[in-house]
C-alpha cells in the first residue's frame, strides 16, 4: 500500500473511532459583560437551562431521608408562561395533602446576589436569576368518627439560583398513632455556559 494509501486509512479509522463532541449551547465560548443586557439576552448568553424543581417527601416516622425519591415532584421549565400553578398530591393513612405552587413575582436577573441558607453555607452570584414563589399547604384529615379536620399553612419565598430552599417539615398523626413527616423543598435550577462558571460560588 503507498504512503497516500496508509495516510488515508488512518484518518478514516481516527475519524470512526472517536465520537463527536456534544456541546451545551454557547458551550466554548468566552465570557462577555453582561451589564445592560435584557432577561432575554442574559439567558441567551449564559444558559442552556433554567427551571423550578419542587419535590414533597412523606414517610411514617419523625424524620426524612432526603436521598429517598419523593413522593411527588414537578420540573417547571423557565421562562416559560409563568401565571399557571403547579400542584402536588399525596395522601398517608388517613391524610390528605395537597400542595399548590404559584410562581408571585417573574424571574427576573440581579446584579449580584449573597444567600445563606439554613445550614449556614454561604454564596455569592453575579448576573444571576431569582424566582418568587408561594405555596399553599392544605390537609385534610378524616378522623375515626368520621368528622374531617382541615388544616393549611402559606408562605412566599425567593429562591437563589441553585440554592435548595426548603419551605417546610411538619409532623402530624394519623388514626393509629402513627407520626407522618412531610417534607417540602424547592430548588432554583440552572445550567450555565462553563465560561460564566465563576459567577457563581460557594463562599463558605
Amino acid at each position: 500500500m503507498t504512503k497516500l494509501g496508509l495516510a488515508s486509512l488512518f484518518i478514516l479509522i481516527t475519524a470512526c473511532g472517536k465520537a463527536p463532541e456534544m456541546k451545551t449551547p454557547n458551550e466554548g465560548k468566552s465570557a462577555q459583560p453582561l451589564e445592560g443586557k435584557s432577561n432575554s439576552e442574559i439567558i441567551a448568553e449564559k444558559y442552556s437551562k433554567i427551571s423550578l424543581d419542587c419535590s414533597v417527601r412523606v414517610k411514617k416516622g419523625p424524620t426524612i431521608d432526603l436521598k429517598a425519591d419523593p413522593t411527588d415532584s414537578f420540573s417547571w421549565e423557565l421562562p416559560s408562561d409563568q401565571s399557571g400553578m403547579k400542584v402536588l398530591n399525596f395522601r398517608q393513612g388517613n391524610i390528605d395533602t395537597i400542595v399548590v405552587v404559584k410562581i408571585t413575582e417573574a424571574l427576573k436577573f440581579v446584579d449580584t446576589n449573597s444567600v445563606v441558607d439554613e445550614k449556614q453555607n454561604e454564596y455569592f452570584m453575579e448576573h444571576s436569576p431569582v424566582l418568587t414563589v408561594s405555596f399553599r399547604h392544605d390537609s385534610k384529615k378524616i378522623l375515626v368518627n368520621g368528622q374531617v379536620h382541615d388544616s393549611f399553612r402559606f408562605k412566599n419565598a425567593k429562591l437563589s439560583e441553585n440554592v435548595e430552599t426548603r419551605f417546610f417539615t411538619v409532623t402530624s398523626e394519623d388514626n393509629d398513632g402513627n407520626q407522618i413527616t412531610e417534607d417540602f423543598r424547592c430548588t432554583l435550577t440552572t445550567k450555565m455556559n462553563p465560561a460564566y462558571a465563576h459567577q457563581w460560588k460557594k463562599v463558605r
